[in-house]
């Protein structure tokens, strides 16, 4: 037969008006930390922002993105690379500055908001406007369906497809009003868990 020992710790009937000091001083430093936290998240998320459009608006990216808006090029495959020509067959960019200045910094856009370091709204105000525009290029995607076709290529650009068909689709919601907007970010949230996962 076994034995229990129960042991008894005595309960204080009263707290001491210091340690209701204490509990509460401890309780106010811990809101205060979280409001701390979140200002710095902010700032973090700010300085993450301001670092990308940095990194996308720069000069050779601005003159690739003027070419493609004016739409005076024709796309050309040479070998196994690619080059877009003007009328005269003046090469304006090849694939690999399109790549590395323009597709490549809105692939990784794309790739953060299907991380969820960026949400789609965010990716949408600072870079929506860039990525319709681009993507709405018939030249632009002639190239991304040649390029897709290569080897070990098959997922190249999704992350940029799929954020440019949201933000088509979240563009269309904002012009219809607030009621369409909000049935819009309900459509992507079932989305986003869903079919991206």
């Amino acid at each position: 037969m076994s034995t229990y020992i129960f042991t008894t710790v005595p309960i204080p009937q009263r707290a001491e008006w210091p340690d209701v000091v204490v509990a509460l001083f401890t309780v106010a430093l811990f809101f205060v930390a979280w409001w701390q936290l979140g200002k710095i998240k902010k700032t973090g998320i700010a300085d993450f922002a301001h670092r990308l459009n940095a990194d996308f608006y720069t000069k050779h990216s601005l003159k690739i993105q003027k070419q493609i808006e004016a739409g005076n090029f024709k796309f050309h495959v040479v070998g196994s690379a690619a080059e877009f020509r003007d009328d005269s067959g003046q090469v304006l960019f090849t694939d690999t500055e399109l790549d590395h200045h323009v597709l490549g910094p809105l692939e990784a856009v794309g790739i953060f908001e299907k991380r969820q370091l960026l949400d789609l709204e965010f990716a949408y105000d600072l870079f929506g406007s860039a990525i319709i525009d681009i993507m709405q290029s018939a030249e632009i995607e002639r190239y991304i369906e040649w390029a897709v076709k290569r080897p070990n290529c098959s997922d190249l650009y999704s992350c940029l497809r799929f954020l440019t068909r949201e933000c088509r689709g979240y563009t269309r919601a904002k012009e219809k009003g607030r009621w369409a907007t909000l049935l819009w970010r309900i459509r992507f949230s079932i989305i986003s868990r869903t079919e991206r996962r």
